[in-house]
């Protein structure tokens, strides 16, 4: 059984969220189903280059569909997420260990080293 969204309550919660400048209409297709229409190229975007955005605890799968798509056409079957590794050796914090770590996980988009201090210490992305 698929949860179904109250879509005025999660237009409520992301508009203040994703900040749009110069607006947002959200318009309901099928059950889950969405169309966000920004004013705004430039906000479009930045909210799907920052996401994945979370819902009542639910992943929201955004895709950008040009004006000759309709929604209900388009694949929605993942989506992007941050994997952080911690603990591992010096030596081995290598973008060449984090392509092998890659070939374990699936797709990934890119792989970074950050060497920090404090509390976060070295890290992979």
């Amino acid at each position: 059984m698929k949860k179904r969204f109250n879509k005025e309550m999660m237009k409520r919660s992301m508009r203040p969220l994703w900040k749009t400048d110069k607006g947002l209409r959200i318009r309901d297709i099928n059950l889950n189903l969405f169309l966000f229409m920004f004013n705004e190229e430039e906000d479009r975007s930045r909210v799907i280059m920052v996401s994945p955005w979370l819902y009542d605890r639910c992943v929201q799968l955004l895709k950008p569909i040009d004006e000759n798509t309709h929604p209900s056409n388009i694949k929605l079957d993942h989506a992007p997420f941050w994997v952080r590794i911690y603990e591992v050796s010096y030596v081995g914090m290598t973008t060449k260990a984090g392509e092998k770590i890659k070939e374990l996980i699936g797709q990934v988009e890119r792989v970074e080293v950050v060497h920090g201090k404090g509390e976060l210490g070295s890290y992979m992305l």
